[in-house]
């Protein structure tokens, strides 16, 4: 004997099946999605601080041998924020520090990055001051233990992808 099944159950169970994998495709497209958009925004803003950071430490290198006291620091971190587009600046020589914000100072520097760069190798890192990420680039000035630290504010992009996960959810 063959068992007849109700066409209303039958419809109800193919509504169900439908929704189900309509929902599991969308949330699979959406997690791919915002993986790729991060990758590709985090990877281009890295590249543009990148190259931002080698210019002002090139400009830095040239107007360094010139700079050691406060007021030409201070002129020298004007004539770099109007070239780049970072949030503050480190600048050691010897023993004495001078930065550009108050709230980021040599402490905030990541110990990987400031011993790469104390061998002489420009590197980059990743920071937190107050909550705020930041990508840290840093690279020996002169000779002589300058060394000059960039710090970029990752406020932006966690900001743009938290909107894009937000719609995608």
């Amino acid at each position: 004997m063959q068992t007849v099944i109700p066409t209303n159950r039958f419809r109800w169970r193919l509504t169900v099946a439908f929704v189900v994998v309509a929902a599991v495709s969308a949330g699979v497209l959406a997690v791919g999605s915002y993986v790729v958009v991060r990758e590709h925004r985090a990877d281009a803003q890295h590249r543009r601080s990148m190259k931002e950071a080698r210019l002002s430490f090139e400009v830095a290198r040239d107007a360094s041998s010139r700079r050691v006291n406060a007021k030409q620091m201070n002129s020298l971190f004007t004539e770099l924020s109007r070239r780049s587009a970072f949030d503050a600046i480190v600048y050691v020589a010897g023993g004495r520090v001078f930065s550009s914000d108050s709230a980021i100072g040599q402490s905030a520097i990541p110990n990987d990055v400031r011993a790469e760069v104390r061998n002489g190798r420009e590197t980059n890192g990743n920071a937190a001051v107050d909550a705020v990420p930041y990508l840290v680039v840093g690279d020996r000035i002169t000779k002589p233990r300058s060394e000059m630290y960039l710090f970029y504010s990752q406020m932006g992009l966690s900001n743009s992808l938290a909107d894009l996960r937000n719609v995608l959810v």
